[in-house]
């Protein structure tokens, strides 16, 4: 496998080095929320649990039942309860989404969910980014991770989503990639779609290529996908925050192997669908999940589609290119 080198111009090194300096001051700030919590750096009482039921169970959790879901058809807002249940620490978890419907009356019925990345659960910004705004016979559902959706963080949106406890994070993960499967579950189900896309950008990335192994989809688009936490902690803003938590985890957890963290990687499991179906969307200078990280899925999966473009993780370079692509995938 190759990873792309490009020589960056002025212009998208002011860029890439504007993420990086992002990067950092994310960093920092969840350093900061950390250190407001110093018993979570001392002890994880509940890593043995949750670690154990994780082998035990799998990554997946079964779904016994589908979701018992609402949609309000005067706001689109879909609600309901996450069907996962916690182990350890942390209150139970909702299903939010807002459900816009295709303006035609196609007898194929096409569904394409789409997940948010971690700073941005905001399904216009998210509409206007892909191009999604005036599709005829095509359901869009853009779903709203836990932890994200308005009153569940304390600053923005994501606080509280990684903890310094490893078994915490780890089931707020765990959490989110059971909501979302079981919300395309109760899709699929309760409207009967022939033909269901997932979408996601960075975090929602990860939880779109986890719906690729386990949900009942059919494709997959990636942009500037996260592949795992670990890598992201260790990497983003110079590690600021995945150094310290993970030397604090060791002390904390003497004696663990924290390899086990890595249950969250979706790599680790089989797809479910085709390799071709499969398409990630990368941007050359991005700074938050970089091409080197991102190349990850190329080198386990080499028959994905990888479409690359100038920019950043941010700044969308090539936007009315790949909404076109988007377009033609769903």
């Amino acid at each position: 496998m190759t990873v792309t080198r490009t020589t960056r111009g002025p212009v998208a090194s002011l860029l890439y080095g504007s993420e990086l300096a992002l990067g950092c001051c994310w960093m920092l700030g969840e350093l900061a929320l950390v250190a407001a919590r110093p018993y979570e750096l001392l002890k994880d009482p509940h890593w043995h649990s949750v670690i154990d039921d994780v082998e035990q169970r799998g990554w997946y959790v079964p779904l016994a039942e589908r979701p018992d879901l609402h949609l309000d058809e005067g706001t689109g807002w879909l609600t309901g309860a996450n069907p996962y249940q916690r182990i350890g620490a942390g209150a139970a978890d909702r299903i939010l989404a807002r459900y816009v419907p295709g303006r035609g009356r196609a007898t194929d019925r096409r569904l394409l969910v789409v997940f948010h990345c971690y700073g941005i659960p905001v399904p216009p910004i998210m509409e206007r980014l892909f191009g999604l705004g005036d599709l005829d016979d095509v359901d869009v559902v853009y779903s709203i991770t836990n932890h994200h959706a308005p009153g569940t963080f304390s600053l923005w949106p994501g606080t509280g989503f990684a903890r310094a406890r490893p078994s915490h994070t780890l089931e707020n993960l765990r959490s989110a990639v059971t909501g979302a499967r079981g919300l395309v579950d109760w899709l699929v189900q309760a409207r009967e779609y022939r033909r269901v896309t997932v979408l996601g950008y960075s975090l929602g990335g990860h939880l779109a290529l986890h719906l690729a192994n386990s949900a009942p989809i059919h494709r997959a688009i990636l942009y500037c996908p996260v592949i795992n936490l670990r890598t992201i902690a260790r990497e983003l803003g110079f590690g600021i925050l995945g150094r310290p938590i993970e030397l604090a985890a060791r002390h904390s957890l003497p004696g663990v192997d924290l390899e086990r963290i890595a249950h969250d990687d979706p790599l680790r499991y089989p797809l479910g669908i085709p390799e071709n179906d499969v398409h990630v969307i990368a941007q050359r200078h991005d700074a938050l999940t970089p091409l080197a990280h991102v190349a990850a899925i190329r080198e386990k999966y080499p028959g994905v589609a990888f479409h690359e473009y100038d920019g950043t993780h941010l700044y969308p370079a090539g936007r009315t290119r790949f909404q076109k692509t988007i377009r033609a995938l769903v």
